[in-house]
């Protein structure tokens, strides 16, 4: 246990130099720049996880509309999770995240390189 714990430590110490490095080579000059870009990572590796889980089937099959109905379920939502405090099973956060990746989404689907 203490190996893999040692191992996911050491991952997300790599992961954290890596998004240095990036945000350094891109030359971003502001804070909310740097930041942005520390977070589009995060955003994407979740998107990477769940690619592995789903697959591409689900967004091919119902394409950019299908993408627009899967955001405005993630505003419903949000607009839902403002209203209230405690809920379980998402976050405003988590919300927030998924509709981010729903505008990748769509802006690949649209440009023709979702597979």
């Amino acid at each position: 246990m203490k190996n893999t714990m040692k191992n996911t430590m050491k991952k997300r110490d790599e992961a954290a130099t890596d998004v240095a490095e990036v945000v350094a080579a891109l030359g971003l000059k502001t804070d909310m720049g740097r930041e942005a870009m520390k977070l589009a990572v995060q955003f994407v590796r979740l998107l990477d996880q769940k690619q592995e889980d789903y697959g591409s089937a689900n967004i091919i099959i119902s394409g950019e509309q299908g993408v627009i109905v899967r955001s405005q379920d993630k505003i419903c939502r949000l607009k839902n999770l403002l209203g209230k405090s405690g809920v379980n099973h998402e976050s405003v956060s988590d919300s927030w995240m998924d509709l981010a990746n729903y505008g990748i989404i769509g802006f690949m689907v649209h440009n023709k390189i979702w597979k």
